[in-house]
């Protein structure tokens, strides 16, 4: 009788079955009680071994059952209790029964505890130890499996044995004949493609026939272990590449255990679908092979290029450095198709042909040379890359929305201005371009419709508007050192809300990052070098974030201290009257001068303020103390931003109240 119709829930049975129909080159549905038990008597078909004898001399075996079981454990009737249980499994398959397989949902009746009694019986082995022997289901007869007869072997938990077909422990014992290792355990091949374990199985079994038949008769048969990740991957793609099969979801599971002594143990790489498609890309292509089977094969980065390949990561390994010359541009350019980065592929190669056009010193070109350059002194090559985009923007040649498309982070708001993830691509192609490689400039991306497009035209509007020009601070070598703040105050007050200007420049903790804006205003000014800036016209802002509430209350405090202060200088002092152009010479002059101090200001107008209130007893007072705009919501004590929110909202009322005069 036949006994399965296909494979099973469990990988490891499966690999034994499949083992069996590598061996007798059928399916398993066609596969009955007595071909195995001819196998079992004749695994190779050759009259020449036993499966009794091989397993005795195949180290994977105790891998995979331990040394507890009868065939190592008991020199007197261990042979003779093996193969009479093995055969009276085989010889008695059962297809009905009160019982069902936890492993194979197969039914029986006589359970692997009665066949093995019944064995202990035949074999002569001593009645009054019978009861004694442990017969129960156990890691000894499939790997890894606990067992009641052991405490090593069952949780404490425990309260019943698996109820496993005594067929599947006879059937397991051919697993031995395809056992590879795997990082130091015994290889098992897990995949939803059954064509694909089934061809791998075959083949790791012809590996064991062949590596038997080098040894003498009754030698040891040591492991296949001559193999690692990337040589088990690289068969998978073989199979997969170019079969029928190549069209099927394929995900593998490669487990490595061990089942032997107290350190059994498992452990499991999983290899899914989405990373075979990506390897397959590789793999089909003739001129991409090779180099894919380099990194394969070589032990010493193969875990981290097939890590960083599914993770949709950059791989070092495609670099030039002292060992290697690095791969070939297709090979490297489809590698970052494949992980996403085809979109900066275009942009690397445009400016290493804007680093090879730079002028440098000969010093500069020896550290350019360098393979390792971005890493050896990435401030210098930070440096030179920026300065050759400056020099190209001057020359028409690059944009400000070049600049944005690279940066490491485009959506951050205050602008991340660092594209070091960049520099390693831009060095690849600077070592590996020609002179005769045609480079064009990438087409320039729109970027008015983004958050930051709205943030960076909103500061080019203001530099637009900006009627004292100190355009020509942003455009030499010390740019980083300009402050936009004043910048806003004069210019953004009139147009803006402070709510919305204020995202752009200062982070979750109050910060100001003026780095990043600095860079792209000196693209700016730089592209516009030898002609006039644009004006702008009044720009959208929707897009640009919004102020958590923790700073929402915070600005909320500024708002009510200008209030006050307006309704104190108004009409406390001024009696209801207001001179824009004495307030402006008066008030906001003054708060333009490096040396004007905001602590001692709110303590002195504050104490004015409270003065006046009590002369002419009406409220004039403020009711925001001046630690609560000293000390942000952080905890901080940050006088600058306190200077800078109270003048921006001073001079935001000053240019109202002349609209309001010229309206009126």
């Amino acid at each position: 009788m036949t006994i399965f119709k296909d494979y099973t829930g469990s990988a490891m049975l499966n690999n034994a079955l499949q083992t069996i129909e590598a061996l007798t080159n059928q399916h398993i549905s066609t596969v009955d009680a007595d071909t195995l038990l001819k196998l079992f008597r004749n695994p190779y078909s050759d009259g020449l071994h036993t499966l009794i004898r091989l397993n005795k001399r195949l180290k994977s075996y105790t891998m995979l059952f331990s040394k507890n079981g009868p065939l190592f454990n008991d020199k007197e009737f261990g042979e003779a209790i093996y193969n009479q249980l093995i055969s009276g499994i085989l010889e008695n398959v059962e297809g009905e029964g009160p019982y069902t397989c936890e492993l194979s949902g197969l039914k029986f009746k006589t359970t692997f505890d009665a066949f093995y009694e019944q064995t202990l019986r035949k074999v002569g082995y001593p009645v009054s130890k019978i009861n004694g022997k442990d017969k129960t289901v156990n890691r000894c007869w499939f790997p890894l499996l606990g067992g009641l007869g052991s405490d090593a072997q069952a949780l404490p938990q425990a309260k019943y044995a698996l109820t496993v077909h005594p067929i599947c422990l006879a059937i397991m014992q051919f697993l031995p004949l395809s056992a590879v290792l795997y990082k130091g355990g015994i290889l098992l091949v897990d995949s939803s493609n059954y064509e694909l374990s089934r061809i791998l199985i075959a083949k790791y079994a012809a590996h064991i026939k062949d590596k038997i038949g080098t040894v003498s008769a009754n030698a040891v048969v040591d492991n296949v272990k001559d193999f690692s990740k990337g040589n088990y991957i690289l068969d998978i793609l073989d199979i997969v590449a170019f079969k029928e099969q190549a069209d099927k979801t394929t995900a593998i599971n490669l487990w490595s255990f061990t089942n032997s002594g107290t350190g059994a143990s498992c452990e499991i790489d999983r290899i899914p679908n989405q990373l075979i498609v990506k390897l397959l890309k590789l793999y089909r292509n003739p001129s991409l092979r090779p180099t894919l089977e380099g990194i394969l094969k070589n032990p010493k980065i193969q875990s981290d290029f097939l890590e960083c390949l599914e993770g949709n990561i950059d791989f070092y390994g495609l670099y030039p450095n002292k060992n290697s010359d690095g791969v070939s541009i297709r090979f490297y350019e489809e590698y970052q198709r494949l992980v996403g980065n085809e979109d900066k592929l275009e942009y690397a190669k445009y400016i290493a042909h804007l680093l090879g056009k730079g002028e440098w010193s000969k010093a500069q070109y020896k550290f350019l040379e360098k393979s390792d350059a971005p890493n050896s002194d990435y401030a210098l090559y930070k440096s030179m890359v920026f300065e050759s985009m400056v020099g190209a923007a001057s020359r028409k040649e690059w944009h400000w929305a070049h600049h944005i498309s690279v940066l490491n982070n485009p959506e951050r708001i205050p602008v991340d201005g660092t594209i070091s993830r960049m520099y390693r691509m831009v060095h690849f192609y600077y070592l590996t371009l020609s002179a005769d490689d045609d480079v064009t400039m990438p087409p320039v991306p729109d970027i008015a419709s983004s958050p930051i497009g709205q943030s960076i035209n909103l500061f080019f509007h203001l530099m637009g508007e900006d009627k004292r020009s100190y355009s020509s601070r942003w455009l030499g070598t010390r740019y980083q050192e300009g402050n936009p703040l004043p910048l806003l105050i004069r210019e953004s007050s009139r147009l803006y809300e402070f709510e919305t200007v204020y995202s752009l420049l200062f982070d979750s903790e109050n910060r100001q990052n003026a780095y990043g804006l600095r860079d792209i205003l000196r693209i700016y000014l730089n592209y516009y070098r030898n002609e006039p800036t644009p004006r702008l016209v009044f720009q959208p802002t929707e897009l640009l974030p919004k102020p958590s509430v923790e700073q929402s209350y915070y600005i909320k405090n500024f708002r009510q201290f200008v209030d006050e202060y307006i309704h104190y200088y108004r009409d406390g002092r001024n009696k209801g009257r207001l001179d824009e152009e004495k307030f402006r010479q008066h008030v906001l002059v003054p708060m333009r001068r490096e040396s004007f101090q905001i602590a001692q200001w709110i303590d002195s107008v504050s104490e004015s303020m409270t003065e006046l209130e009590k002369e002419l007893e009406q409220p004039f007072a403020p009711s925001i103390p001046p630690e609560k705009l000293l000390y942000d919501y952080m905890g901080k004590y940050n006088p600058s931003f306190t200077r800078f929110a109270i003048e921006y909202l001073l001079n935001q009322f000053y240019h109202q109240s002349l609209l309001s005069l010229t309206t009126v």
